[in-house]
């Protein structure tokens, strides 16, 4: 199947894509806020004794790494839905080959084919 060229699978991607991103950027607001285009995750307030400030470091540590996680797949999200509108959607950023519709059915953000995915 050609990708580029089917109208109804790039509309059905662009609308999953957006669903995920919605969701995403949801779930990423509960860690911080953007301001200025900048994130900035949020330091949790747990109490005043060492016990509580040891767990909000560690609640701290593992919110930036959730934050960051989840920024990478906006991004992602974000520039398949670019390529959607470039009609480039669907190609391997290694090869140019058509990556399989089996795979973005699965991973629609996907931005390479199986053989050179990481």
């Amino acid at each position: 199947m050609n990708i580029l060229n089917d109208a109804k699978f790039l509309k059905d991607q662009r609308t999953k894509l957006l669903a995920n991103l919605k969701r995403l950027e949801k779930a990423n607001s509960s860690f911080g806020k953007n301001t200025n285009g900048k994130f900035k995750v949020k330091f949790p307030n747990i109490g005043s004794d060492e016990d509580d400030n040891i767990q909000e470091v560690r609640q701290y540590e593992e919110n930036v790494s959730i934050e960051n996680n989840l920024s990478e797949m906006i991004k992602k999200h974000k520039k398949a839905i670019k390529k959607i509108e470039k009609n480039t959607y669907g190609l391997c950023e290694v090869c140019k080959k058509e990556i399989d519709s089996a795979r973005l059915e699965a991973f629609p953000e996907a931005e390479y084919c199986a053989k050179h995915a990481k």
